[in-house]
């Protein structure tokens, strides 16, 4: 059988009647008896606790009561109240008809009137499985100001393979292909001008270039 609030409401009421059987019973506004001193019980507060697991199979139900005791006389008020206490101390487990025991947990409250405060919680299966989250690659966007792009060339304007160009401030190196092309995309933020180098066995360039410029170096032999 599963918990249900009113199942565990009336079996605590059943229990505080059965161990303090000269006293009367009140469950919220309803009174068992008038002529003697009375036991109130009342569910002060019922919530979802908070699971970090949003695909756990169950649920917890926290429930808060308050049990109070009405008497005309100050000192049996707070025998009962001791006596209750010490039950619970000595034996925590509320026994359920037709279920497993709840335990039930005194708590300690000092900004309401005397009383005790008893929590338990109710577990319960999900009646629908939640769906894993879905995770989405994340979109990495790159910001570039312009790019630095060019051919390295002879002095007769042939195409030169194989030429290393270098842009040595942002530590950038590639190698030229069969139409001696190259092309850097200068980081978002880079607008000073930047030393290009381009160099083949003996023969090299050096240029000074700002991102947006289209260059042709023409390699020569160092000096």
């Amino acid at each position: 059988m599963v918990h249900s609030v009113d199942h565990v409401t009336g079996a605590l009421g059943d229990w505080l009647l059965a161990s303090f059987p000269d006293v009367a019973l009140a469950l919220g506004s309803v009174t068992s008896a008038k002529d003697k001193p009375t036991i109130r019980v009342a569910l002060a507060d019922l919530y979802v606790e908070p699971s970090g697991n949003r695909l756990s199979p169950t649920v917890v139900l926290r429930l808060d009561y308050r049990i109070m005791v009405e008497a005309d006389d100050p000192l049996v008020q707070h025998r009962y109240l001791g006596e209750i206490a010490f039950a619970l101390a000595e034996n925590p487990a509320l026994a359920m008809p037709d279920a497993d025991p709840v335990i039930l947990q005194m708590e300690r409250r000092t900004d309401e009137p005397l009383g005790l405060a008893v929590s338990t919680s109710l577990l319960r299966a999900r009646t629908r499985t939640l769906a894993p989250p879905v995770l989405h690659a994340p979109v990495l966007h790159v910001d570039t100001m312009g790019t630095i792009e060019g051919v390295v060339e002879s002095p007769d304007g042939l195409a030169i393979a194989g030429a290393v160009v270098e842009l040595p401030a942002l530590r950038l190196v590639q190698t030229t292909g069969l139409d001696g092309r190259f092309r850097f995309d200068a980081p978002g933020g880079v607008t000073r001008s930047l030393e290009v180098i381009a160099r083949k066995q003996r023969f090299s360039k050096t240029v000074v270039a700002k991102p947006g410029q289209t260059l042709t170096l023409q390699l020569s032999v160092e000096s």
